[in-house]
């Protein structure tokens, strides 16, 4: 069997191939340090960016702004916000959207309007099937972010638990499964009425009865849009 000799370099062609070892090894870190320096200006763009970003959401909340040369004071322009959205994934999710977003107030658009007169007959029906005591309190401030976080999570503890009893008080009568969107709460408890006008009946009495009784508080919602007598007939 034969074998390949590796051929010997000269020492010319040795010191060629040790100078290009080395311009490759150089460029490599060149690459290296472009990189680097690639990242930290990116970086550095993102934080510009954040605190941009930071800054124009605390501005707009200021009621006035100093000016440092003539000490007047200038206005705030308004801010425009789109409306919030008043559908959700689950009915816990709606009642909490209700609270935190204030869907009862007006909106333009047929669509929209549809969307928050189905929010506000899920949340009414909610507090109709839940039979038991519960306060809302007022809504914080934002300022106060613990005050304000410790609510949001009373809302959704209450709405996980109105949601559950919604559902299950509905199953016992008409055998469907679990209720997810605000417009399917109102259409079963629709059919409720026809199918079981006692059931129906009964529900809103002991509903009634809670509320006139003081058992039953929400203090959010504006009374126009809280369900009582007409609106269980």
């Amino acid at each position: 069997m034969g074998h390949t000799s590796r051929r010997t370099l000269a020492p010319s062609e040795l010191r060629s191939d040790r100078r290009r070892s080395r311009w490759r090894r150089l460029r490599s870190c060149f690459n290296l340090e472009s990189i680097l320096r690639q990242l930290t200006s990116i970086s550095d763009r993102l934080g510009r960016v954040e605190d941009a970003l930071k800054t124009s959401s605390v501005a707009p909340s200021q009621e006035a702004q100093k000016d440092a040369t003539s000490g007047s004071v200038l206005q705030s322009p308004p801010l425009i916000v789109a409306p919030a959205p008043a559908i959700s994934s689950t009915l816990a999710g709606s009642f909490l959207n209700w609270y935190t977003n204030s869907i009862w107030e007006t909106v333009k658009g047929k669509k929209e309007q549809n969307r928050r007169a189905d929010a506000k007959a899920a949340i009414n029906i909610m507090f109709v099937l839940y039979q038991q005591p519960c306060k809302i309190q007022e809504k914080p401030s934002h300022a106060n972010q613990d005050a304000h976080q410790s609510w949001k999570y009373v809302i959704w503890t209450l709405g996980t638990a109105m949601d559950k009893a919604a559902n299950d008080r509905l199953h016992i009568f008409d055998k469907k499964k679990a209720t997810a969107k605000a417009s399917s709460l109102r259409k079963r408890w629709r059919s409720l009425r026809s199918s079981h006008p006692k059931a129906y009946r009964a529900f809103g009495a002991q509903f009634l009865a809670l509320k006139r009784s003081g058992q039953i508080v929400d203090a959010c919602t504006p009374l126009k849009q809280q369900w009582m007598d007409s609106e269980l007939a």
